[in-house]
Formats: C-alpha cells, sequence, structure tokens
C-alpha cells in the first residue's frame, strides 16, 4: 500500500515536471527546482511566478555581431574595404555609381 502511494506521487510530479518544463516560463527553473517547490507545497501557478521572476532579474548576454566583408545588391555582390555587422546596409560601386544593399555572412 505504502509503495503504490509512493508510485502515485512519483508519478503525478513527474507530469506536473514534464507540464512545467513544456512552457517558456519554466526556462529559468531547473527540473530539481520544480521538484522542491512541488514537495514544499507550492502550487502550479506560483512556481510559474516564480520561474518568471528569476528569468527576468537575470540579464539577457547581449550577442556579438557577426561581421562580414560581403554586400549583396541587386546587381550581385561585392567585397567591402571595411568589414561591418551582418544585415547592416552597404554599397556597390558600379560604374552607373552607387548600387546599395545589405551586408551578408560569409
Amino acid at each position: 500500500m505504502k509503495r503504490t502511494a509512493q508510485l502515485h506521487t512519483f508519478f503525478i510530479c513527474t507530469c506536473l515536471v514534464f507540464i512545467f518544463c513544456s512552457t517558456q516560463v519554466q526556462a529559468e527553473c531547473s527540473q530539481d527546482d520544480i521538484f522542491e517547490m512541488l514537495d514544499e507545497g507550492y502550487t502550479k501557478r506560483e512556481i510559474e511566478r516564480i520561474c518568471q521572476k528569476l528569468s527576468q532579474q537575470r540579464p539577457q548576454r547581449q550577442r556579438r555581431p557577426q561581421f562580414t566583408s560581403l554586400c549583396s545588391t541587386d546587381a550581385g555582390t561585392c567585397q567591402m574595404v571595411t568589414p561591418g555587422p551582418v544585415g547592416e546596409a552597404c554599397f556597390c560601386m558600379t560604374m552607373f555609381g552607387p548600387i546599395y544593399g545589405v551586408t551578408i555572412p560569409q
């Protein structure tokens, strides 16, 4: 009987963890954190609120921009003299003047 109750509790907790982990809000709470909060009697709503606060408190890492020296225009691509971040405005010189485009990854 005691073993059945333990298995039943384990099954319910496992299901709840999968439900919690499937949402974006829980990205900052590990599975162990969620188990611990469930054992302490927190409700699903309380756990979501706690994990959401943790997510908002952590500073987001700034990704360094990827640099390239290729400029893509309607007339084709050209090599730029000075590399710049991908996605920035650029231009290629033609015999008809500059043709504007955007930098692309190499």
